[in-house]
């Protein structure tokens, strides 16, 4: 279900946290295909050898295509890596809280419209002028198939969090996703 719901697509590149032995990593490997990339980040060596060690057993050509990071998944080893897609399964432990800011997928057409105009207007042309243009001219189109707040809020309850709020920020442009395990 986490592999389905990351929205993970043939040849784009993946992040599994925690990933432990690997499961949802070569899940997520399957889904990427050939041309994609996954990491597996764990900050147990004793894990990441398990994984590896499965790796090498499987016959599928698509799981080369993923690489074991040893690392804290609150303090990412990566600089300037984007992933389309990050997945984390039985990562948050007991009383764990998770707080994810991004952009809003609001429900108003004035403040979607608000919202699209500021993109190409302020953040792709300040993006453009430190040659960043391509890592945010994504952005309208990745925005119009987020979730909502509430739809967000819904899916950290269904997949097993006992609260969850979504705050919006600057007038909807915005949003923060709290959810405690």
């Amino acid at each position: 279900m986490a592999v389905s719901l990351s929205g993970a697509k043939m040849g784009e590149s993946v992040l599994d946290l925690c990933c432990g032995s690997g499961d949802l990593a070569f899940l997520l490997s399957e889904k990427v295909g050939c041309n994609g990339k996954v990491i597996g980040l764990d900050f147990s060596k004793e894990q990441l050898s398990v994984a590896s060690s499965r790796q090498k057993l499987k016959s599928k050509a698509c799981y080369l295509n993923i690489e074991w990071v040893e690392g804290d998944a609150t303090d990412l080893p990566f600089s300037d890596v984007h992933f389309d897609a990050i997945t984390m399964g039985f990562g948050l432990k007991k009383c764990s809280r998770v707080s994810i800011l991004d952009f809003n997928k609001g429900i108003n057409p004035i403040v979607s419209s608000v919202q699209e105009l500021m993109i190409d207007n302020v953040v792709v042309p300040v993006a453009s002028d430190f040659g960043l243009e391509e890592d945010y001219k994504y952005l309208k189109s990745s925005i119009r198939e987020f979730l909502t707040g509430d739809e967000l809020e819904k899916l950290a309850l269904d997949v097993g969090f006992s609260s969850a709020t979504y705050y919006e920020i600057g007038g909807s442009l915005m949003g923060n996703l709290v959810a405690i395990r």
